[in-house]
């Protein structure tokens, strides 16, 4: 008899541990959940302002860009020998670097 009350007491005491250690599993995960609501807002934010950010330097480009290309054109329109000299000689040098990479590479095969 002595033998079952010290079992019991052992078992309530054993109860009450994990009723115990029950209760603080949920403080935890409702502060790690509080937390991770609270670092996923600060994340949100972050990313939506680096989205601001780079979609207006991407208007800005954009802008900078059409402006660049309308001064080409107009100076092509006022200058078309000149444009044309410009476009060969780009097209030379390209052919030209071109057949010397190719070259270049054709060399390293056959070694």
């Amino acid at each position: 008899m002595a033998d079952t009350i010290g079992t019991e007491a052992i078992r309530r005491e054993l109860e009450q541990q994990i009723s115990e250690l029950r209760r603080e599993v949920g403080r935890l995960a409702r502060s790690v959940s509080g937390r991770g609501e609270t670092v996923l807002g600060d994340l949100r934010g972050s990313a939506e302002d680096a989205y601001e950010e780079a979609s207006e330097q991407a208007r800005k480009a954009a802008r900078l860009l059409k402006r660049e290309a309308r001064v080409v054109g107009e100076t092509a329109r006022e200058h078309p020998g000149a444009a044309a000299t410009v476009l060969s000689s780009a097209g030379l040098v390209g052919f030209v670097l071109g057949f010397i990479v190719s070259q270049l590479l054709a060399g390293e095969t056959r070694r």
